[in-house]
């Protein structure tokens, strides 16, 4: 059986590692639902900056709103943090596990961007619940949204892409941004 992992599209893909890289421009310790929303309206192309935008979540509303509300205070740290550190937060982890179901619900057999964001949606987060009720929007309308995406693959500004390559193909420096996440999904890496 094909693992998780290997199911992520590579735009999904993509967004996890931008999360990571915006959870450690932030100066967060973990990865948070909202830095993986932050990146999903800035990949180009993707089912979910799509339906982001039909509820005019876009990147320069969002961006300022998170960095306001989220941004760590403190610059320094006894601790400087390493980007291959951030880990990811219970909220996150539970976000991957929804977007598992979201793709299994939905009969794709990849993990996109769209089912990232309805993890999201739908994960236990009060930021997520905050950042939805200031565009005044409810879950139940994105995850809307996302079924009539997914029903109708002709209103996508883009064709879903096809399967990434296995982990171990890839390049050895994408290796090091996805270590916690591997070890999420229950794969281990030699590095």
């Amino acid at each position: 059986m094909q693992n998780k992992m290997e199911r992520l599209t590579r735009r999904a893909r993509k967004a996890i590692s931008q999360a990571q890289e915006l959870a450690f421009e932030m100066q967060s310790a973990e990865i948070e639902p909202y830095h993986l929303l932050l990146v999903l309206c800035r990949i180009d192309g993707s089912a979910s900056q799509a339906i982001l935008d039909d509820f005019d979540i876009i990147d320069v509303k969002l961006s300022p709103l998170i960095h306001v509300r989220y941004q760590t205070k403190s610059k320094s740290s006894s601790h400087p943090l390493n980007q291959h550190r951030v880990i990811l937060s219970d909220a996150v982890k539970q976000t991957l596990e929804l977007s598992v179901d979201s793709a299994r619900r939905l009969n794709a057999h990849n993990i996109g961007t769209e089912h990232l964001l309805e993890g999201i949606v739908r994960c236990d987060s009060q930021a997520i619940a905050d950042i939805l009720k200031h565009f005044r929007v409810s879950p139940e309308d994105i995850i809307e949204r996302i079924e009539y995406y997914t029903d109708n693959p002709a209103v996508q500004k883009t064709p879903t892409l096809a399967p990434t390559p296995s982990y171990e193909t890839r390049q050895p420096q994408e290796k090091g941004c996805f270590g916690s996440i591997l070890s999420w999904f229950g794969i281990h890496s030699d590095d």
